[in-house]
């Protein structure tokens, strides 16, 4: 509720501006439908925008666009933090429920990148702060969400880890057989990260993960890490694997309701590096920890 009634000449400008950055070249007559303003009163908040810079006219063809200058109205606006932000009490909830360190991840480029992770008290310790980048091919949280992308998605990412040298990217190069891992994980549910990977990683742990996915859309993957000397894998799916899968639901949710979705993650992904490269950490940042997510 707020403390003043709202300043009506502000809506319309706001609701004008709207339809002008969605449509990216608007005329009077289009956004008088869309906006159900009579005409007077869009051309006059037209001129307003034009005068205040978020709004260029085109005159020889009497249409309207928007700035570069919209671009600062976006500028603070954080979607994975406001995402992580969100989704965080659901996430910890989980988290206290089961025990065991747990992340929330989404992609970026040739990671999972963390958002959100689980650091209350418990057994394990996880040391995965927000920005740790977890690599695609060889952990349960790359495998789950690559799994669940469609197919033009899955195959530009695979594409672009194949050109990346190194043994993390190494089945990208062999299509078939990830391919095959791919359809394998869908079909379950769910993945495990690489044997190879885990043993690199700690030798006594291992992560089980789900995708973040509603009918529409795959959003992001959460991974929990188990301790191998506690239960085996079979073990762990048929103790965790449910919950998790009921968590991933409520946070496909969130997403949803927040407006994530792919094209808006790669427009985080976009905008984040306007002012250049991001170094976000890694696993060779953080030599202690544990955990192969």
């Amino acid at each position: 509720m707020t403390s003043f009634n709202p300043v009506i000449a502000l809506e319309r400008g706001l609701a004008v501006l709207t339809v002008v950055n969605r449509l990216q070249r608007a005329k009077v007559a289009e956004v008088r439908a869309q906006t159900g303003l009579d005409k007077a009163t869009v051309i006059r908040m037209l001129e307003t925008l034009i005068h205040a810079g978020y709004v260029v006219k085109d005159s020889k063809e009497s249409v309207y666009f928007p700035s570069a200058r919209t671009m600062q109205l976006s500028c603070g606006f954080n979607l994975p933090q406001r995402i992580a932000e969100s989704a965080g009490p659901v996430h910890s909830q989980f988290h206290r429920a089961v025990g065991w360190p747990s992340v929330l991840t989404i992609h970026d480029g040739d990671s999972m990148i963390t958002i959100h992770s689980s650091n209350e008290d418990g057994v394990l310790q996880l040391n995965r702060p927000s920005g740790f980048r977890a690599p695609m091919l060889m952990t349960c949280l790359g495998r789950a969400y690559l799994a669940y992308c469609n197919d033009a998605e899955q195959d530009r990412i695979i594409a672009s880890l194949a050109e990346i040298p190194g043994t993390d990217t190494e089945l990208a190069r062999e299509p078939s057989k990830l391919k095959a891992l791919l359809a394998k994980i869908r079909a379950q549910g769910y993945a495990v990260n690489d044997r190879g990977y885990g043993e690199r990683m700690q030798h006594n742990l291992w992560a089980l993960g789900v995708p973040v996915k509603d009918s529409n859309n795959v959003y992001a993957s959460l991974g929990l890490i188990i301790p191998g000397d506690l239960f085996t894998r079979k073990a762990g799916i048929h103790k965790y694997l449910l919950t998790m899968q009921k968590v991933a639901e409520k946070l496909a949710a969130i997403f949803s309701e927040q407006g994530f979705n792919m094209a808006a993650a790669e427009l985080y992904k976009t905008t984040s590096r306007r002012g250049g490269a991001r170094k976000l950490p890694d696993a060779q940042s953080f030599p202690g920890m544990i955990g192969p997510l």
